[in-house]
């Protein structure tokens, strides 16, 4: 019944993507391994999560924006007066969420409604609170810092984590980070220094 099919991957091939075509109608399939890791992205957007954007944005475009609409961040940025790299982490935060979908045939994103409340999306994504809680029990220590190189403690349980960024690159001493090291995006603790170390900007 397809007209076409179009298969994509991600470059550590622990994903993928099927698009069939039916005439004008195109029907995608993304595939991850694990069913728990819900809208997290695979993790790989936490990055550019790193600067917090005020949860009004997000409940202001939930309510601006139609489901299926084409959603570009450059003109959004333009016409409501966004910083762009703001604009980059909203995008992130909403792609995590699942409230953004990526047009793999167009290469463009696009808005999408969800059968949650917004503050329900807004706690599906674990790694993300859990740096923020790092931060708000003050669990991390920096124990040097200077340009592009922090060296931190963080608390873990019973432990404490040797957390490195060097030039952008985080490394952690964590099982997260033993088992899947840059995968599926930064661990929490990693998240969390580069979440604060932001703030301290």
């Amino acid at each position: 019944m397809a007209n076409g099919l179009e298969i994509y991957q991600s470059l550590d091939r622990e994903t993928c993507a099927v698009v069939a075509e039916f005439g004008k109608m195109r029907l995608m399939m993304a595939f991850s391994p694990d069913s728990y890791r819900g809208f997290s992205g695979e993790g790989k957007a936490l990055d550019n999560m790193v600067e917090q954007v005020p949860q009004e944005y997000i409940y202001g475009l939930n309510s601006l924006l139609k489901s299926n609409e084409t959603f570009d961040p450059t003109m959004l940025s333009i016409e409501n007066d966004i910083n762009f790299s703001t604009m980059d982490t909203l995008t992130a935060s909403l792609s995590s969420m699942g409230l953004l979908g990526y047009d793999l045939h167009d290469n463009q994103h696009f808005y999408r409604r969800l059968p949650f409340k917004t503050e329900r999306i807004l706690s599906l994504n674990p790694r993300l609170k859990n740096a923020k809680k790092l931060i708000d029990n003050a669990d991390i220590e920096i124990v040097e810092q200077r340009a592009d190189y922090v060296e931190a403690k963080v608390k873990g349980s019973g432990v404490f984590h040797k957390v490195v960024i060097d030039g952008g690159q985080g490394r952690c001493t964590c099982e997260w980070y033993t088992a899947y090291q840059d995968k599926r995006g930064v661990c929490k603790h990693v998240l969390a220094v580069k979440m604060l170390t932001k703030e301290m900007d």
